[in-house]
């Protein structure tokens, strides 16, 4: 039988759950790279060469908080 494939709502929501998750997991794993280059002193413009401002802010973001927090011994 050949016919129309139906796109359910659930299909609909499922699909558009994976991307959003895809997304996300792709801008964490983005963010991880630019701590590691910002760690080892890769100029900003490299950076910004390769990633968007956005993923930069955020990864600095969080290098700061991580170096303001005290170090646990």
């Amino acid at each position: 039988m050949g016919g129309q494939v139906l796109d359910y709502e659930a299909k609909r929501i499922a699909r558009a759950a994976a991307e959003k998750a895809a997304k996300e997991t792709e801008e964490a794993t983005s963010i991880e790279a630019v701590k590691n280059m910002l760690s080892f002193g890769v100029p900003v413009e490299k950076i910004l060469s390769k990633y968007p401002k956005s993923v930069y802010d955020k990864a600095l973001k969080l290098v700061e908080q991580e170096n303001s927090q005290p170090k646990e011994m």
